[in-house]
């Protein structure tokens, strides 16, 4: 199942509600109008943006091709690859 974090469902509710407002023809308050502020706290109350999505991290998926292997050092395990 994909992680949805906070931040995503943030920007599909401002998209929406952007969206919604801008469709309109006539610019007017109604019982249902939903008010931004009220909505960007309300999203955000437990938002903190120094942890990581998930417990386990995000794995990323890379492909380097390797022309190159030099400068190896068997004492501190050091080594430089050329890559494409």
């Amino acid at each position: 199942m994909p992680f949805i974090s906070r931040m995503s469902i943030f920007l599909f509710m401002l998209f929406l509600f952007i969206g919604t407002e801008t469709a309109k023809s006539e610019k007017k308050c109604s019982r249902n109008s939903i008010n931004l502020g009220k909505l960007i706290d309300t999203l955000l109350t437990d938002y903190d943006e120094h942890l990581l999505p998930e417990s386990e991290g995000v794995n990323v998926t890379i492909e380097l091709h390797v022309q190159g292997v030099s400068g190896i050092s068997e004492i501190t395990g050091d080594f430089s690859l050329d890559v494409m």
